[in-house]
């Protein structure tokens, strides 16, 4: 994927677990993506005649519900570059889980998910607002009070 600025930006994986199995093969083409290898290690994907340019406000289809939003913000530039996430879209009803970032148990640390690495959290990508976190310090195998 290529910015505006002409930098690039490289998907290194997708991982998604399904009830509903898939053949897959070389070649096969799923919106923007390409199956470039199939093995026993796992699936490789990748855009190779579908670039994909990122600029301001945009929504793009990558795969299968699988998509790249972009900031509607005012300031692009060195310092404020431009901001974007990738989501699953989901339209079923049901339960789902928001998983943030995995975090090992190791004694005397402390873990800090905020809106960039929880998506439980609120975060406006627009205006680049969400201050909130959530902070645990382990001690032993324990969640106790700092």
């Amino acid at each position: 994927m290529f910015l505006d600025n002409g930098t690039f930006c490289k998907i290194d994986g997708i991982f998604q677990l399904s009830s509903s199995p898939v053949e897959v093969e070389m070649d096969s083409e799923y919106d923007k993506m390409r199956v470039s290898s199939v093995s026993s290690e796992g699936i490789v994907m990748d855009n190779k005649y579908n670039a994909i340019t990122l600029s301001k406000n945009k929504d793009t289809t990558l795969m299968m519900g699988i998509h790249i939003k972009t900031a509607d913000q005012y300031d692009i530039s060195d310092y404020n570059p431009l901001r974007f996430y990738i989501y699953k879209e989901i339209t079923e009803p049901g339960d789902y889980r928001l998983r943030g970032a995995v975090q090992a148990v190791i004694d005397g640390t402390t873990v800090t998910w905020t809106p960039m690495s929880f998506s439980g959290l609120f975060y406006d990508i627009d205006d680049n607002l969400g201050n909130e976190q959530i902070e645990m310090t382990i001690t032993g195998n324990k969640l106790e009070e700092p």
